[in-house]
């Protein structure tokens, strides 16, 4: 936009951007830890826990980051007891997230996640 011959800057915060994205669009946002075959969780509170998975060598991971979506920002948050390759967690009643199994390798243990007594994430930058 152009007011007296100058151009004009508007400056948004992400949040105002994912206010304004348009329903059915994709928008770019923080970038997670190189990983696949990991769990997302989508939390009470809005966040998703990122759980496990394997690393670009193929290794299974016991790391764990959140994603806030008003933030668009990755953190870590704690390690799991042990390395889930393909887990899967679900979101229990109390808002805890059950963490079960793996295929990479094969883990028949579960354990579980609890987001307020878990370690506060450090913010990453994008």
């Amino acid at each position: 936009m152009i007011a007296n011959g100058r151009p004009l800057y508007f400056f948004l915060s992400l949040s105002a951007l994912a206010m304004a994205q348009q329903p059915g669009t994709f928008m770019r946002t923080g970038s997670m830890t190189d990983r696949v075959g990991y769990s997302a969780t989508l939390l009470p509170n809005g966040k998703v826990l990122i759980a496990g998975g394997q690393d670009a060598a193929e290794f299974p991971l016991a790391s764990a980051e959140l994603y806030d979506p008003s933030t668009g920002l990755f953190s870590p948050t704690g390690s799991m007891t042990e390395a889930r390759g393909s887990n899967i967690a679900t979101l229990l009643p109390d808002g805890r997230v059950l963490i079960a199994g793996g295929a990479f390798p094969h883990v028949s243990s579960v354990e579980l996640y609890d987001p307020v007594t878990a370690p506060l994430p450090r913010p990453q930058t994008c």
